[in-house]
């Protein structure tokens, strides 16, 4: 029995170091740009981070963690795969830890009156998420 044709390297397909397009060269090949293993550049290589596979308190702990200790491997390991629902609740979670914070630290070190405040952390969540989608 014939194997199916293997459909990596796909159309889409870039180099995960160099974005050179791998369309039509051998997986077992190197990219022709910077010379990493064009395997290395398989989505299967992207297995997901914890919140992406079962999202929570812990695993959203461990998320910032690793964005702060080790992006590379993070953005190396996430997921892309169209489903970004938990990538949005994440957005959402950060945005308004960011806004409370800065609502916080206006009112505490600053002075703000609340309201001031309060306008200024729905300023900064929005714009958070606003730019966010619009770099997405």
């Amino acid at each position: 029995m014939v194997n199916p044709p293997s459909t990596f390297p796909g159309p889409d397909t870039l180099c995960e170091s160099c974005g050179y397009a791998l369309k039509g060269l051998s997986p077992d090949g190197g990219c022709p740009e910077c010379g990493l293993a064009i395997a290395e550049s398989s989505p299967a290589m992207r297995t997901g981070h914890p919140w992406q596979t079962r999202p929570g308190p812990q695993a959203m702990f461990n998320l910032v963690i690793s964005l702060m200790l080790k992006p590379r491997y993070f953005f190396r390991t996430m997921r892309i795969d169209g489903t970004n629902h938990t990538a949005r609740l994440f957005l959402l979670l950060v945005a308004a830890g960011l806004g409370a914070l800065w609502f916080a630290v206006a009112q505490g070190v600053y002075g703000y009156p609340p309201a001031s405040a309060l306008l200024q952390e729905v300023i900064l969540t929005s714009g958070i998420v606003s730019l966010t989608y619009v770099e997405a």
